[in-house]
C-alpha cells in the first residue's frame, strides 16, 4: 500500500536477460543529477551501486515523487499500475519502485536519446512539424 510510506517496495523484472531483482534502497543509487520533470516529480540521471550485482554502474533514469503534497494518491497509483503492465517496444517500462521517507522513487531505463520535444525543437525550432504524415507517423508510435 502506498500510503503506508516506510513499507513500499515493488521490483519488476521487464526482461528475460535479467534474473536478478533490482535493489530496493536508495542506497545503491547514485544521483548524477537532474534531466527533467514530469507530472508528478523531478527526474534525475542516475546510476546503479551495487557491487557484486548484475546491476552495478547500469545508467538509470529515476523518478522521484514527494508523496507529502498528495492527499489523494490515486493518480500515482494509476501510473504505477500502467507502468507496472506496460510491454509495449515505444512505452517507458520500469525496473523497481520503493519509498524512501516521504518519496516514491520509480527506478527507469535511462533513454539518452532526449525527449521528443527536444529532438523536434532540435530539427525543425520553435515552427514545429508542419509535415502532417510524419507528424501522425511521430504520434502513432
Amino acid at each position: 500500500n502506498i500510503l503506508s510510506l516506510g513499507n513500499y517496495q515493488h521490483s519488476h523484472i521487464k526482461t528475460s536477460h535479467e534474473k536478478e531483482p533490482w535493489p530496493l534502497s536508495p542506497d545503491n543509487y547514485k544521483l548524477d543529477g537532474p534531466i527533467g520533470h514530469g507530472r508528478f516529480g523531478i527526474v534525475w540521471r542516475a546510476h546503479c551501486f551495487k557491487p557484486n550485482s548484475q546491476h552495478h554502474q547500469k545508467r538509470v533514469a529515476i523518478k522521484m515523487i514527494d508523496l507529502d503534497g498528495y492527499s489523494d494518491i490515486d493518480d500515482v497509483r494509476k501510473e504505477i499500475s500502467i507502468m507496472s503492465n506496460n510491454y509495449h517496444k515505444n512505452v517507458l517500462n520500469y525496473y523497481c519502485s520503493f519509498v524512501s521517507d516521504k518519496e516514491l522513487w520509480l527506478v527507469m531505463p535511462l533513454l539518452e536519446g532526449g525527449s521528443i520535444d527536444s529532438v523536434v525543437r532540435l530539427k525543425y525550432g520553435d515552427k514545429g512539424i508542419k509535415d502532417e504524415g510524419l507528424l501522425a507517423s511521430i504520434l502513432s508510435q
